[in-house]
């Protein structure tokens, strides 16, 4: 997770409060993922794999993760 993401709350020192690529704040990491409809592990591993906030907010669940382009082309062949 990057650092700019969070700032300080200034009602509590000890508490972080996140701000999502919009600029919208979260109490929590967890808050955040709830509000945008995406698992909070799917979340960290998009942004593990490089991706930004954003798109790791914002991408479909059936989004390519790399690998072979053929391999989604034949899965949606096969589904119809």
């Amino acid at each position: 997770m990057n650092r700019e993401n969070y700032s300080r709350n200034p009602k509590s020192e000890n508490k972080r409060i996140l701000h999502d690529h919009k600029g919208r704040v979260y109490p929590s990491l967890v808050a955040m993922c709830r509000a945008w409809g995406v698992p909070k592990n799917t979340y960290l591993w998009r942004m593990h794999q490089g991706m930004g906030i954003e798109g790791a907010l914002t991408a479909g669940v059936t989004a390519p993760r790399g690998g072979c382009p053929s391999r989604f082309r034949n899965a949606a062949r096969r589904a119809a």
